[in-house]
């Protein structure tokens, strides 16, 4: 739909705002599947001791740009259980803005001090709590519109012009903290696996045919 993100002395600006459904969707499926609610999903993620990996590629990857990839889980043994999946689901969600956090750090070549999100997904304490722990920096809960905001100041910074308080942030709903140091070097590894488990497009086409074909004739 169009969307207003910047008006200034030289003019107006507009936008196609769209998203990527892979994240909520993926605990949407995870609540289908097991039948449990959100908050207790939240909570048997709580109890997990030996959790999967979760690559979460329900519509392809947007970063690292893998179209081809699909979702998977990996790490399986005979001793998961319902808290290690569900602990897998949440982390690989905030694994995965974080490294985006990070690659946006690299390109302008300054770290993030804070994060902004809004969203459906911001009513999980567990993803905040993992987000500004992999990312290792604040994270706030700024109500509706943090996106179209956020690119409203990008675009009249870039214009010349100071956004004033109509693009600011005074709304916090909430606060994650880091809790320690050193858990930024997830984000690294995260990136490797992904790049190292999804390069191969090949092996993801032959795992689509299968998946069509294997079933039982009716």
């Amino acid at each position: 739909m169009p969307l207003l993100v910047a008006r200034t002395r030289r003019g107006r600006w507009y936008a196609l705002e769209g998203f990527t459904a892979s994240a909520g969707s993926l605990v949407d499926t995870l609540v289908s599947l097991t039948g449990r609610g959100y908050e207790d999903l939240e909570g048997e993620a709580r109890r997990a001791s030996s959790p999967v990996v979760v690559v979460p590629g329900l519509q392809g990857l947007q970063f690292p740009a893998r179209r081809h990839v699909r979702g998977a889980v990996l790490g399986l043994t005979k001793n998961t259980g319902l808290p290690d999946l569900a602990f897998g689901v949440y982390s690989s969600i905030a694994l995965q803005a974080a490294a985006i956090v990070k690659e946006i750090g690299r390109v302008v070549g300054e770290e993030a001090s804070v994060i902004r999100v809004d969203g459906g997904l911001t009513r999980s304490r567990l993803v905040l709590e993992l987000l500004a722990e992999y990312a290792g920096c604040r994270v706030e809960v700024v109500g509706r519109y943090a996106p179209a905001r956020g690119t409203g100041i990008v675009m009249v910074y870039g214009d010349g012009f100071e956004p004033g308080r109509a693009l600011d942030y005074s709304r916090v709903e909430g606060v994650y903290e880091p809790r320690g140091a050193g858990r930024s070097g997830l984000v690294d590894k995260w990136l490797r696996l992904l790049d190292l488990f999804t390069r191969s497009r090949e092996a993801w086409s032959i795992a689509g045919e299968l998946s069509s074909e294997m079933g039982l004739d009716r």
